[in-house]
């Protein structure tokens, strides 16, 4: 009986070669499309799987309250918290610590010209290692509680020594202004890809603490910049576990958060979701957007729906035309039940064979898909269980969705009125209903398109304030002789590029626009205000050339002076503040703030006031900025000139390796920073546009077949019109008219949607694009075009049709 069916359904599909290539060709783009949205979800949902006890595993994430201000979350806290939850928590299988390391330079000894840049080191507890599962290959997991050792990925082991048996021999370690003789012991595997927390160097942290900036009272909760991860025993409630955590971290903390008019509470983030958790702050930690998931796993399915509604559409209307089979079959003694089942087994046929067309198409396509999405997504195609699962349950609901209805449609034929051709069907209100959801979605996501693409436009063209055009961002040296004066450094890599003519002006920095802010305090506030009235500010060090090379505009007072530098120590220290300092400080002007004294961070005096300047991305509102002085920076900045570039560059790299040797040479260009802030929302906008066209497509392909049909079906009206006199003109505007209503109704219904749907994303950005009509009027104005283009082949060939062969039968 199988047989029969499977043979039956390929008969069918033969007799209907162009009904088929439509069907198959709309399912299989469906399906592909939603094949690799699946697999881009499924790498997006890998992150941390790897670890063998990943449901137990947390991170302690602290949520403070400032005043009335909103509540942020944060993963860094002091290194005191780490011993306290594990007093408190009797449960907790272990405690490890993590501290990250923006930049490290290695070198092996004996080749001090081959310096290696990390930015994956982490200083860490020994524990780390049974808490995540990162395996070693060789040495002893016990090393990392032993002082001046180091544990190196087998990648960096191999870019250091040309092997992984590195164990036992030695490397030259600078991190954090400590230069450091290290002995290797031990070699970990490379850390997945799909891990959070990245790793290629691990260094015991209690050599971290041994610092003195640690040591004094109150030092273990100060210091925010430590991350603190609990592995639970299994079976705990990790609910209560966590309001005995918070508990434990007031009592420690309660007294200092209520002098500074603040709340905060812990939290225990599960392992498996901190990747998609944007709204937690954390540095050196691979972040994805759940909002981003989320509206692509939306977009892949719809765009599946809209495959099915192209076969539910093409099958129903075509019912007619398989009247008088259906009659003969029950003429002949079959059930309703036996059509059902050979209506359905044609549907499994057209999907399977869709199904293996678009896994081709996915596979072929997976490549372009990952440099779209910005990582290999490879091993999601043949290792995830939950992808599969995802690709099986939309094959199986998709084959049930667009092969139950046209099933119980043609089985439900009446054999005597089938058998005299009179089984019409009464469908066509379904029909134009699904031909309405589909134009409708596909209205949503090209209306969706146009508003991405719009507010990456808009926060392109926002007035940063400076001039971050022809700037190179120079890290400054990590590795220095012993004794070594920073501001000396500093001066003398100044004035060799001062020599160069392709080099306009040299400033240093703390940190650079276009990255963040090298301090962010909750508590800036007037000297004479109490703590209560603290807001949050951000601040960098700059030295004296800073304003100047970024063209940064001083509204009132003055810029620093070198001279500067000459204040001691217990001075109030020179500050210039952005405008939206001064207003949120409550100055009733500019120069009002001028010479007045504030606390951020310490005691300062507002020398100057600037512009505001756009920092950060545009997801960030525009904070209450401050530039404290600071002659050495750790990052320089370069304004060159764009004439004989390449020789610039080359004299930059020959001051850099001659003045600090032993440091890796690298640049970037400031202005690349900060289009670097928005390569998420451009990989998203992509991916957006590739799925909005697909749908379209496939929209199409399914209002081709139906317009086909509907020509086929009333040739002999055309024809009785055009023998009335009817101009091709008119006939084509009677043959198209209904399909575009339709479309237009189909916007109509999609426009409320899509701005709803624009309105959440555009949420995640301080600053963004008003949603006005336009997009959504374009997007209608787009499926409107397309339809007309789709039907019209069909309506012109039936207008201009002889209109004897039609009518020669009557």
């Amino acid at each position: 009986m199988l047989t029969l069916y499977v043979t039956t359904a390929l008969r069918h599909l033969r007799r209907q070669p162009g009904y088929a290539g439509l069907t198959i060709a709309g399912l299989a783009i469906g399906l592909a499309a939603c094949v690799l949205v699946f697999q881009y979800v499924a790498h997006e949902k890998s992150f941390d799987a790897f670890n063998v006890h990943a449901d137990q595993i947390f991170r302690v994430v602290e949520t403070a309250t400032h005043g009335g201000d909103a509540p942020e979350a944060s993963a860094g806290s002091g290194f005191a918290l780490a011993p306290t939850l594990a007093e408190a928590l009797p449960e907790a299988a272990a405690v490890a610590r993590v501290h990250p390391v923006p930049t490290a330079i290695v070198s092996v000894p004996d080749r001090p010209e081959a310096a290696f840049e990390e930015t994956d080191v982490l200083f860490a507890d020994p524990s780390l290692l049974s808490v995540f599962t990162f395996p070693l290959l060789s040495g002893s997991a016990a090393a990392l509680g032993e002082p001046g050792t180091v544990m190196v990925s087998a990648s960096a082991a191999t870019r250091y020594f040309g092997t992984t048996d590195a164990v036992g021999k030695t490397l030259d370690v600078s991190a954090f202004g400590h230069r450091d003789l290290r002995r290797v012991a031990a070699v970990f595997a490379d850390v997945p890809a799909t891990s959070h927390l990245r790793a290629e160097v691990l260094l015991p942290l209690a050599d971290l603490l041994t610092d003195p900036m640690y040591a004094g009272d109150g030092a273990g909760w100060d210091w925010g910049n430590f991350y603190t991860y609990i592995q639970l025993q299994p079976g705990t409630d990790a609910a209560a576990a966590q309001q005995t955590a918070t508990a434990a971290f007031l009592r420690q903390t309660g007294a200092r958060l209520a002098e500074s008019d603040q709340t905060a509470t812990l939290g225990l983030q599960p392992l498996r979701e901190i990747h998609l958790d944007d709204r937690v702050q954390a540095r050196q930690t691979v972040t994805g957007s759940r909002t981003a998931v989320q509206f692509l796993t939306l977009v892949g399915l719809v765009t599946l729906l809209i495959a099915l509604v192209n076969y539910v559409n093409l099958a129903t209307a075509r019912a007619a035309g398989r009247a008088r089979e259906v009659g003969v079959r029950k003429a002949i003694g079959a059930g309703r039940g036996q059509l059902v089942t050979q209506f359905l087994a044609e549907a499994v046929l057209t999907n399977g064979i869709a199904l293996v067309l678009a896994l081709g198409l996915a596979g072929a396509c997976q490549p372009l898909l990952a440099r779209l999405a910005g990582g290999d997504l490879s091993a999601s195609f043949g290792t995830s269980w939950g992808f599969w699962g995802a690709v099986l349950a939309a094959f199986v609901g998709g084959t049930l969705v667009a092969g139950l209805y046209p099933a119980a449609v043609l089985s439900g034929f009446r054999p005597a009125p089938a058998l005299k051709g009179m089984a019409v069907s009464g469908h066509g209100g379904l029909r134009r209903g699904l031909v309405v959801f589909q134009f409708a979605a596909s209205v949503v996501l090209v209306a969706g398109m146009f508003v991405v693409s719009g507010q990456l436009r808009h926060v392109q063209a926002l007035a940063l304030g400076l001039d971050a055009e022809q700037v190179l961002t120079v890290p400054g040296p990590r590795v220095r002789p012993d004794g070594a004066d920073r501001v000396a450094d500093v001066q003398a890599f100044k004035e060799r590029l001062a020599a160069v003519p392709g080099v306009v002006r040299v400033a240093s920095s703390f940190t650079t626009p276009g990255t963040t802010y090298n301090q962010t305090t909750g508590n800036a506030r007037r000297a004479e205000a109490d703590e209560a009235s603290g807001v949050e500010a951000s601040m960098t060090p700059v030295d004296a050339d800073f304003a100047a090379l970024y063209g940064i505009e001083i509204v009132a007072g003055h810029g620093f002076t070198d001279d500067m530098a000459q204040l001691p120590d217990d001075a109030h220290q020179p500050v210039l503040a952005s405008e939206a300092a001064v207003r949120a400080l409550g100055f009733p002007s500019n120069a009002a703030a001028l010479d007045q004294a504030v606390e951020v961070s310490g005691p300062q005096r507002i020398v100057g006031v600037y512009r505001d300047v756009r920092w950060e991305s545009a997801h960030m509102a525009m904070p209450n900025a401050f530039l404290s002085y600071a002659p050495a920076g750790h990052v320089f900045s370069v304004k060159v000139r764009p004439e004989a570039l390449p020789q610039t560059l080359q004299a930059i790299e020959a001051a850099y390796t001659d003045l600090f040797p032993g440091n890796p040479y690298t640049y970037a260009f400031a202005d690349a920073d900060y289009a670097a802030q928005y390569a998420g929302d451009r990989r998203f906008g992509t991916l957006f546009a590739v799925f909005a066209g697909l749908a379209i497509v496939i929209a199409c392909l399914g209002l081709f077949g139906l317009a086909a049909f509907m020509a086929e079906q009333r040739r002999k009206e055309v024809g009785v019109r055009k023998v009335l006199g009817a101009s091709v003109a008119g006939l084509t505007l009677l043959l198209s008219r209904d399909f575009v209503r339709l479309v237009l109704v189909g916007a109509a219904v999609a426009t409320p949607v899509a701005w709803w749907a624009m309105r959440r994303w555009l949420d995640g950005f301080a600053e963004h694009v008003a949603l006005g009509p336009l997009p959504f009027l374009g997007a209608a104005a787009v499926a409107v075009a397309i339809a007309i283009a789709t039907v019209s082949v069909h309506t012109v060939r039936a207008a201009t049709a002889d209109p004897v062969r039609s009518l020669r039968s009557e």
